[in-house]
C-alpha cells in the first residue's frame, strides 16, 4: 500500500510539474543560429515594404542542401533541414528598392521534437545572430505557416 501511495504522489507530482511548464512540448523551442548559413543556396528574395507588417524588410531566404532538395522537388522536408531568412531594411532610392542594414534573422529547423509546430522549430535572432527574439514560436511563427501546410509549412519556393 505504501508503494501505491508513493506511486500516486509521484504521478501527481509529475502532473503538477507538467502543468507548471515542465513539459518539453510547451517549453520554448531551442533552435540554434546556423553560422554556416551564408554558404547555403539562395532560394529567393522578397520585399515587404509595408512598415506596419511585422515581416517588413528585404528578405533573402537560404536553404541547406537537405531543405533545398525537398524545396525544389516540392516534397516533404527531411529531418535536419534548415532554412534561414535574413531581413534587411528596405531602401528606396528613386523607385529602386535595395537592401539596407540587417534587421534580423529567422530560422526554421525540421525535427520531430517540434511536435506542436508541424515538425519545425522556429526562432528569430537579432541582427547580430546572437540574441533570440521569439517568445512563443507557435503564436508568433507557426500560426502563419499553417496557411502553407500543404507545402510542409514553408512559404518560399526556389526561383531559378
Amino acid at each position: 500500500m505504501k508503494k501505491l501511495k508513493t506511486a500516486i504522489v509521484a504521478v501527481l507530482g509529475i502532473g503538477i510539474w507538467l502543468e507548471a511548464g515542465g513539459s518539453s512540448a510547451d517549453e520554448k523551442q531551442v533552435v540554434s543560429f546556423p553560422d554556416d548559413h551564408r554558404g547555403w543556396q539562395h532560394v529567393r528574395s522578397t520585399v515587404i515594404h509595408d512598415q506596419d507588417n511585422p515581416l517588413f524588410g528585404f528578405l533573402s531566404v537560404y536553404a541547406d542542401s537537405k531543405a533545398l532538395k525537398a524545396n525544389k522537388a516540392n516534397k516533404t522536408y527531411p529531418s535536419g533541414s534548415k532554412i534561414v531568412g535574413i531581413f534587411h531594411d528596405v531602401v528606396d532610392k528613386g523607385g529602386i528598392m535595395t537592401q539596407g542594414k540587417r534587421l534580423k534573422y529567422v530560422v526554421m529547423v525540421k525535427d520531430s521534437q517540434f511536435k506542436n509546430t508541424g515538425g519545425w522549430g522556429f526562432e528569430a535572432f537579432d541582427a547580430s545572430g546572437k540574441q533570440t527574439l521569439t517568445k512563443d514560436a507557435k503564436a508568433e511563427c507557426f500560426v502563419c505557416h499553417t496557411s502553407v501546410a500543404d507545402k510542409d509549412f514553408v512559404f518560399s519556393t526556389f526561383v531559378e
